[in-house]
This record gives C-alpha cells, sequence and structure tokens, in this order.
C-alpha cells in the first residue's frame, strides 16, 4: 500500500486547565470543536504565526505541548490513530465523546 501524503495541517493542544484537545482557530484562539480549526497548506507566514501564538500561549499557561497534525484534505482522512482518537475524544468514556 503506497503512503499517503499529507498535504495540509493544523495546530492543536492541550488546554491546561480543562485538559481538552484544543485547535487553533482562523482568529488565532483555540476552540475545543474540531469544524472550527484553522487548516494551512504551505503557507509557511502563517505557520510562523500560528507557532508564535503557540509559544505565546504555552508562556501564558494556556495551553500545554502545541504541535501539528498532518491530514490529506483538512479531515480525519490520513491522520494517524493517534490524532484521529485526539479529535473524536476518549474511546473509553462515553459520557465525553465528541460529535
Amino acid at each position: 500500500m503506497p503512503k499517503i501524503v499529507a498535504k495540509f495541517k493544523l495546530y492543536n493542544a492541550n488546554d491546561l486547565r480543562s485538559g481538552l484537545v484544543v485547535f487553533l482557530t482562523k482568529n488565532l484562539t483555540w476552540s475545543t470543536n474540531f469544524a472550527d480549526a484553522l487548516i494551512i497548506s504551505d503557507d509557511e507566514a502563517l505557520a510562523q504565526k500560528c507557532e508564535t501564538e503557540g509559544a505565546r500561549a504555552v508562556d501564558a499557561n494556556e495551553i500545554v505541548a502545541p504541535y501539528w497534525i498532518p491530514t490529506i484534505d483538512g479531515t480525519l482522512e490520513g491522520m494517524h490513530m493517534r490524532e484521529k482518537m485526539r479529535v473524536l475524544g476518549p474511546t473509553v468514556k462515553s459520557d465525553v465523546i465528541k460529535g
């Protein structure tokens, strides 16, 4: 099977207060809703702005461990299982599953 090449990426982290997964939005704010996530392609200037916001939020103790999630088309397609689980929520507690 050929390797899937991700053409897009989104920036995510964990909210330090709630522990929930958060996604950086087009307004460079953080949201728990995957649908709000800013999906970027090869815009390095925008990627740098995202990383700057991530560093600011880490320094302000708002989030922890920001990183890029690769995706084929801005959906769950092509994501590793770990990232799919982060987007969908915990698999063992049905009361907190997102979606």
